[in-house]
This record gives C-alpha cells, sequence and structure tokens, in this order.
C-alpha cells in the first residue's frame, strides 16, 4: 500500500493504492471490500475529493492522472496522457486544490520528473491548465537562464487546508530538498487582455498569461499562427498545447524559498490544519521536522527511532494542534504529543500481527512487521487512525480519548512553537 486516503464526508470509508491492486475502497463498518477501481497501471497515490465522497484521484506509476466518479448512475473514469506537457515518471503525490478564480477544486500532482501539474476535471483531463517545473532558485546574482537551472524530481507536495486564497506550497524532493513554491496568478490574465483577431478562452489567456512579458508576445504569435493554420477563430487551452510552445517556456519555475534540506529523499509534507504557515516533514534520513514557511531552518526535527530508518509518510492530527504521527520503515506508527513531549513519541503503534505467537523469535516477530507507506487521521471519527504497509495490509487503530480530543491551551502552544521555536 502506497498511499491512503479517509474520505472526508464519509468518514467509515478509507481508500488504498497499490501497484498490484490499483484502488480499494473499503468501510470501517464493514470487513467486505466497498469498491476496486482499476486503473491502466498500478497506482502510487491516492486523494479524495473534498466534497464529492464519490470521485477520486489517483497517480499512476507510468505518470497518468486517473479521476473516477463512482456513482452508479454516473460511473465516469477519465485518464490524462503522457508527454512533454504531461507526467513522464511515477506520480508520487496528487491532491485536491481550490481554485479560487474558477470556484471549484483543481488536482496538483508531482512527479520525479520534476513538474508540478494542475488539471480540471470539465476539461477531462484533456491538459493541464497549468504547469511548473522544480527549478532550484539561481545564487543571487547569477545571470543563468531560469530554464538552465537544475531541475530536481519531486515526491511529496503540501498545502494549506485553511487558507483556499493561498497560491503558496510545498514541495519535497528526491534529493532532500523542501521547498516553498508559489502558482502564478497569471497576471489577473482575461479573454479581453488577449485582443486581435483570434478569440482567447479564459484559461489559454490564464495559462499563457503566467510567462513573463518578454516571452509572452513571441509565445502568442506561435499560438495563434497554428489556430489560423487550423482555420479556427477561437484560440483554447488544446490550441496552446497543439502550438508546441517549449515546455521550457510554457511552464516556468515555481521555487521561491528552500528551507534546510534533509539527508534524504522527503516521502511527506503535511501542513497543520491550525496554522497555515506550520508543516511537516518526513524523510528517509529517518527524522520528522516541523517547518514554518517564515524561516529556513526548522522549528523542530525529532530523529523518530534508530530501528524506524526510512520514515514514508507523517500526518499532523486534524482534532489536535500538538499531536501528529510517522510512519516508519520498521512497520511502526510513531505518535507525537508536542504538549507532552518534543523530543520521544507518547504512542508507538506497532503494525505486527496481533495473533503473532507472543514466544516467536525477534526474527520471526520482525518478519511479521512490514514497512508502513502510507498513514492518515479519520477527519470527523476523530479516535481512528489508518495506515498501510508494505504487504498491502490496511491497519487501523482506536486512539485514546487524550490523543483524540482537543486540549485545552495547545492551539497557543502551537503558535509559540513558531514564533520561538
Amino acid at each position: 500500500v502506497f498511499q491512503s486516503d479517509l474520505n472526508p464526508r464519509k468518514p467509515s470509508l478509507v481508500l488504498e493504492t497499490s501497484v498490484r491492486v490499483s484502488c480499494l475502497a473499503l468501510s470501517l463498518r464493514s470487513p467486505v471490500l466497498t469498491c476496486l477501481l482499476n486503473g491502466q497501471s498500478g497506482l502510487m497515490c491516492v486523494a479524495f475529493h473534498p466534497q464529492n465522497p464519490a470521485i477520486v484521484a489517483a497517480g499512476s506509476f507510468n505518470g497518468e492522472v486517473f479521476v473516477w466518479d463512482t456513482e452508479p448512475s454516473d460511473y465516469r473514469f477519465l485518464s490524462s496522457g503522457i508527454g512533454d506537457y504531461f507526467h513522464r515518471e511515477p506520480v508520487t503525490q496528487v491532491a485536491w486544490v481550490y481554485d479560487i478564480q474558477a470556484a471549484d477544486y483543481n488536482i496538483a500532482s508531482v512527479s520525479g520528473d520534476g513538474k508540478i501539474l494542475f488539471w480540471r476535471l470539465r476539461d477531462k483531463l484533456a491538459f493541464p491548465v497549468e504547469g511548473y517545473v522544480m527549478h532550484l532558485p539561481r545564487p543571487s546574482g547569477s545571470n543563468q537562464d531560469e530554464a538552465q537551472a537544475q531541475v530536481i524530481g519531486g515526491k511529496a507536495l503540501g498545502f494549506s487546508s485553511i487558507d483556499k486564497a493561498s497560491r503558496a506550497f510545498v514541495v519535497g524532493s528526491e534529493g532532500g530538498a523542501v521547498a516553498r513554491c508559489f502558482a502564478k496568478s497569471g497576471g489577473n490574465a482575461r479573454s479581453s487582455d488577449f485582443k486581435g483577431d483570434k478569440k482567447w478562452t479564459a484559461t489559454a489567456a490564464r495559462l499563457l498569461g503566467k510567462l513573463p512579458a518578454a516571452k509572452l508576445a513571441a509565445a502568442r504569435r506561435q499560438v495563434e499562427a497554428h489556430a489560423t493554420a487550423k482555420r479556427s477563430k477561437e484560440v483554447t487551452l488544446a490550441t496552446v498545447y497543439e502550438a508546441k510552445l517549449d515546455p521550457a517556456t510554457l511552464f516556468s519555475s515555481a521555487m521561491d524559498f528552500v528551507f534546510e534540506p534533509h539527508g534524504a529523499p522527503v516521502y511527506g509534507v503535511s501542513f497543520s490544519p491550525f496554522r497555515k504557515s506550520v508543516f511537516l516533514t518526513a524523510s528517509a534520513d529517518g527524522t520528522a521536522r516541523v517547518y514554518s514557511t517564515l524561516q529556513r531552518e526548522p522549528l523542530l526535527s525529532l530523529e523518530v527511532a534508530p530501528a524506524a530508518a526510512y520514515l514514508y509518510a507523517a500526518e499532523w492530527s486534524r482534532t489536535r494542534p500538538m499531536t501528529f504521527a510517522a510512519a516508519g520503515e520498521d512497520g511502526n506508527v510513531y505518535v507525537y504529543d508536542l504538549k507532552v513531549d518534543r523530543v520521544a513519541p507518547v504512542v508507538v503503534l506497532s503494525g505486527k500481527d496481533p495473533v503473532a505467537d507472543p514466544a516467536a523469535s525477534a526474527a520471526t516477530s520482525k518478519a511479521t512487521a512490514e514497512p508502513m507507506f502510507a498513514l492518515d487521521f479519520n477527519p470527523k471519527q476523530r479516535n481512528f487512525l489508518a495506515a498501510g504497509d508494505a504487504a498491502g495490509v490496511v491497519h487501523i487503530w482506536k486512539l485514546s480519548w487524550q490523543l483524540a480530543n482537543f486540549q485545552r491551551g495547545e492551539g497557543e502552544l502551537l503558535e509559540a512553537l513558531e514564533l520561538n521555536g
């Protein structure tokens, strides 16, 4: 199981993804499989729509983004393509992101090819509505062209759930870099800003409007020349891509600030549901870190456990501002309560088979614990925590009352942690 997600509208449903089985929908109320969603290739990540529990997005090993609408009366399956304007390597994370201009949720995807792409359901994933490349910021005073800057592969992606108007997000990379990015607004470009013989649709104008002024005029001429060759009076999003602009021109860098890096790949990024500038990372260097988007150095760096080795996921509690969990290679889930202890986990949840013989040897016992790849807190049934392991097994734990319920004063403690470190 590579990634899991609990349904925000139906908290008894949990999704798990696997390269072998694709996507499973499971119910906490029944041991019976609720739904099996098959894609065209193995799946790496999954996310429920924040408002419509029937819609599921996923990213594939081949680089496609998939969407299922599982309503029996209106079943749909959508798939993106593979190419220069799409992903060419496994999609490592997908997320639903509110687009304040369109007043709807789009899908964001990140891949090892260094691209971050945004998709609309109404376009049926035909083309991304905007895209960025993970170019490392150029050194101060450098004359290097942005397109020549180093591109790093993406592993994790995080957006703040409490600031829908923000265009900022955080990415974690294969090399350990953690960076803040800004999705450009397109200079408030509208169809009316592209006056001339051709009528530009809002999405086409918005995509091209993100280009710097020095590149915009030439790109517009190339697109309109293609539209003329097709005898089309309208420039749509498809027209822009069919004009075959250089991807390095169309997809600029979104990175504007790099935090102190991890020493190995960053597999998880999770924003606090209580403070929009605080986020959590999990890395293969064995540490979980708490950062603020306002400073380079982490607020906290926790070596979870020597035995944990790689950390594959980390998530904030939806109900406790000072509580989060991290999933380890050793098959354990480590739950931290920073109100109680800022060094060690307060609970370690084991993924070992609970019916295993307690008298078994250490080697045999260790073999029953598979690495934990996926982790999520239930958004409404606050005392449930779900995780998925390398063997495809879904584990669900019921947390104590103290770990599941808000504690007096901890909102102020999280604020103090960010302000004072």
